[in-house]
């Protein structure tokens, strides 16, 4: 098996987008910091570094809570436009149309 050698810093910031987004609702940066098992002014500095780029965003000012930003919606939106799947939906939709009588298929990026 091949060795590579990770990034920490990109290993922590993947952590804690898949923490926020296994948790259901939004976390404290404390719970974050319990979650990731990291100091909290290392924690603090993370989650900041991803509320500036988009991929966390404070959830409720007063209690202090973050959830996943709009940048996580983009990301995985340019997977799935990636994969195709519009366009390999496209034949079961017209033949959903066909066998319904809509005559109107919604129009999906491609």
């Amino acid at each position: 098996m091949e060795k590579f050698r990770m990034n920490k810093s990109a290993e922590r910031a993947v952590e804690l987008l898949m923490l926020l987004a296994r948790s259901g609702s939004p976390l404290t940066l404390n719970e974050i910091c319990t979650g990731l098992g990291m100091p909290k002014s290392s924690g603090f500095e993370l989650v900041q570094t991803l509320v500036h780029k988009g991929f966390v965003e404070l959830a409720d000012p007063r209690l202090k809570t973050y959830r996943l930003g709009l940048g996580t919606f983009e990301v995985g939106s340019a997977y799935l436009s990636s994969m195709g799947i519009p366009q390999q939906a496209r034949p079961y939709l017209e033949e959903l149309n066909r066998q319904t009588g809509k005559h109107r298929l919604p129009r999906y990026g491609g």
